[in-house]
């Protein structure tokens, strides 16, 4: 079954990435606490949450020889049992929380830089996804993820 593994929040940019067992998602906003959220209801914020998958981590770790912690690559979302390059351009949910997949994370030279390893290498094609959210509410740890049926 696809379920958020963790939660992360940071907040201010290149702050310290905190755990959290839940989080509430304000549509067109992000997630409070966030450094990415924007206090501007009803426009569409484009940064409002991120996600990245366990197992693009751990298969990230595994080709540099490293053991990176899931909270180093700075996403808010960590996910388990899903493919999130499958979501892009697709409207899922996480509980009741409605997203759009809208962009692919690339990693970039600054989590390189952070981390001081060949990331841009070892997550080409798997950095996780951007995504908007379009009816908010509470994400709390094991809630599933699950693509919306069309026409919702």
């Amino acid at each position: 079954m696809a379920k958020v593994r963790q939660i992360f929040i940071s907040c201010e940019n290149g702050g310290e990435i905190l755990e959290q067992s839940e989080v509430f998602a304000l549509a067109g906003c992000g997630l409070v606490g966030d450094r990415n959220f924007v206090e501007q209801a009803g426009n569409a914020n484009k940064k409002a949450i991120t996600l990245q998958s366990s197992e693009a981590i751990q298969a990230c770790n595994e080709q540099l020889g490293t053991d990176f912690a899931v909270s180093a690559f700075r996403r808010n979302i960590i996910t388990e049992g899903v493919e999130l390059n499958e979501l892009l351009g697709k409207k899922f949910y996480i509980g009741k929380v409605l997203l759009h997949a809208w962009e692919l994370c690339q990693p970039c030279k600054y989590l390189q830089n952070l981390l001081g390893a060949n990331v841009l290498a070892g997550l080409r094609d798997r950095g996780g996804l951007r995504a908007e959210i379009l009816e908010g509410g509470v994400i709390t740890t094991g809630l599933p993820i699950v693509i919306a049926e069309q026409g919702k």
